[in-house]
């Protein structure tokens, strides 16, 4: 995620899906996906997100700029110029979709957080 420091937050996009398992056995899942649009790049968010502060959302973080990124085991967290923090779910538990996070940018950049 580092690549997003010094981006701009131009729009998200929140877009909902259906999983259902391979083999038929179990239940579909209803899944909400968030897309974040920076300059030059596309961050896809699978998993649960929280703000800081906590009565913030995607839509209270456009325009500002990512000042700093960390990645830790069970979250990941984006820091905007203005204080507030977008933290990701990484744990396990609430894994539920391909993948948990893609990062798409310039020169056919993917990075994919699972």
């Amino acid at each position: 995620m580092n690549r997003l420091i010094g981006k701009r937050l131009l729009s998200t996009r929140i877009s909902t899906s259906t999983v259902l398992p391979i083999n038929g056995n179990g239940k579909e899942l209803y899944t909400i996906a968030n897309s974040l649009h920076f300059e030059d790049y596309r961050l896809d968010i699978n998993n649960p997100i929280t703000f800081i502060p906590a009565d913030k959302d995607l839509e209270s973080l456009i325009g500002l700029k990512v000042i700093g990124t960390d990645e830790r085991k069970e979250e990941a967290e984006i820091i905007f110029d203005n204080g507030f923090k977008l933290i990701v779910n990484m744990r396990d538990e609430v894994y539920y979709d391909p993948e948990s996070m893609v990062l798409n940018g310039p020169n056919s950049f993917c990075a994919v957080w699972n």
